[in-house]
Protein backbone atom coordinates (compact mmCIF):
# COMPACT_ATOMS: atom_id res chain seq x y z
CA UNK A 1 0.00 0.00 0.00
CA UNK A 2 1.35 3.40 -0.87
CA UNK A 3 0.82 6.60 1.07
CA UNK A 4 -2.12 8.78 0.10
CA UNK A 5 -0.73 11.60 -2.04
CA UNK A 6 -3.12 14.10 -0.42
CA UNK A 7 -2.00 13.24 3.10
CA UNK A 8 1.61 13.32 1.95
CA UNK A 9 1.23 16.76 0.33
CA UNK A 10 -0.66 18.14 3.33
CA UNK A 11 2.09 17.07 5.68
CA UNK A 12 4.72 18.53 3.37
CA UNK A 13 3.04 21.88 3.98
CA UNK A 14 2.40 21.39 7.69
CA UNK A 15 5.75 19.73 8.29
CA UNK A 16 7.64 22.94 7.65
CA UNK A 17 8.67 24.47 10.94
CA UNK A 18 6.13 26.99 12.24
CA UNK A 19 3.49 26.49 9.52
CA UNK A 20 0.95 24.61 11.65
CA UNK A 21 1.58 26.87 14.64
CA UNK A 22 0.97 29.99 12.52
CA UNK A 23 -2.25 28.53 11.10
CA UNK A 24 -3.46 27.54 14.55
CA UNK A 25 -2.61 30.96 15.99
CA UNK A 26 -4.35 32.95 13.23
CA UNK A 27 -7.40 30.69 13.52
CA UNK A 28 -7.72 31.67 17.17
CA UNK A 29 -7.64 35.39 16.41
CA UNK A 30 -10.75 37.55 15.93
CA UNK A 31 -12.14 37.00 12.43
CA UNK A 32 -9.22 34.58 11.84
CA UNK A 33 -6.92 37.49 11.05
CA UNK A 34 -4.03 39.29 12.67
CA UNK A 35 -0.89 41.20 11.80
CA UNK A 36 2.79 40.32 11.54
CA UNK A 37 3.68 41.96 14.86
CA UNK A 38 1.02 40.06 16.80
CA UNK A 39 2.11 36.76 15.30
CA UNK A 40 5.76 37.51 16.08
CA UNK A 41 4.90 38.54 19.63
CA UNK A 42 2.75 35.49 20.38
CA UNK A 43 4.75 32.73 18.73
CA UNK A 44 7.91 32.64 20.78
CA UNK A 45 11.29 31.91 19.24
CA UNK A 46 10.26 32.50 15.62
CA UNK A 47 12.55 34.92 13.85
CA UNK A 48 11.12 37.70 11.69
CA UNK A 49 12.78 36.13 8.65
CA UNK A 50 11.29 32.69 9.33
CA UNK A 51 7.87 34.22 9.96
CA UNK A 52 8.00 36.22 6.74
CA UNK A 53 9.02 33.14 4.75
CA UNK A 54 6.27 30.95 6.24
CA UNK A 55 3.61 33.63 5.73
CA UNK A 56 4.61 33.92 2.07
CA UNK A 57 4.45 30.15 1.63
CA UNK A 58 1.04 29.93 3.29
CA UNK A 59 -0.19 32.67 0.95
CA UNK A 60 1.16 30.68 -2.02
CA UNK A 61 -0.77 27.61 -0.78
CA UNK A 62 -3.95 29.74 -0.52
CA UNK A 63 -4.14 29.13 3.22
CA UNK A 64 -3.61 32.80 4.12
CA UNK A 65 -4.28 36.03 2.30
CA UNK A 66 -2.40 39.28 2.89
CA UNK A 67 -5.07 41.90 3.35
CA UNK A 68 -5.72 45.34 4.76
CA UNK A 69 -8.08 45.79 7.68
CA UNK A 70 -8.92 49.28 8.92
CA UNK A 71 -5.90 50.56 7.02
CA UNK A 72 -3.47 48.07 8.58
CA UNK A 73 -1.80 45.15 6.78
CA UNK A 74 -3.09 41.83 8.09
CA UNK A 75 -2.96 38.13 7.42
CA UNK A 76 -6.31 36.34 7.22
CA UNK A 77 -7.14 32.67 6.81
CA UNK A 78 -8.92 31.79 3.60
CA UNK A 79 -11.90 29.41 3.65
CA UNK A 80 -9.40 26.68 2.78
CA UNK A 81 -7.18 27.78 5.69
CA UNK A 82 -10.09 27.78 8.11
CA UNK A 83 -11.02 24.23 7.10
CA UNK A 84 -7.42 23.13 7.61
CA UNK A 85 -7.27 24.82 11.02
CA UNK A 86 -10.52 23.10 12.03
CA UNK A 87 -8.88 19.77 11.22
CA UNK A 88 -6.40 20.49 14.05
CA UNK A 89 -9.14 20.07 16.69
CA UNK A 90 -8.88 16.26 16.94
CA UNK A 91 -5.08 16.55 16.98
CA UNK A 92 -5.27 19.09 19.79
CA UNK A 93 -7.63 16.81 21.75
CA UNK A 94 -5.31 13.86 21.23
CA UNK A 95 -2.31 15.90 22.38
CA UNK A 96 -4.17 17.19 25.42
CA UNK A 97 -5.11 13.68 26.41
CA UNK A 98 -1.95 11.70 25.68
CA UNK A 99 0.91 14.15 25.82
CA UNK A 100 -0.25 15.50 29.16
CA UNK A 101 -0.24 11.95 30.54
CA UNK A 102 3.28 11.38 29.22
CA UNK A 103 4.73 14.29 31.22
Amino acid sequence: MSACPYVERTFQILGKKWSAIIIHYVYGCDDHQTNFTDIKHNITNITPRALSLRLSELIDYNILVHDTYQGLPTYRLTRQGIELAEAFTPIQKWGTRYLKEAN
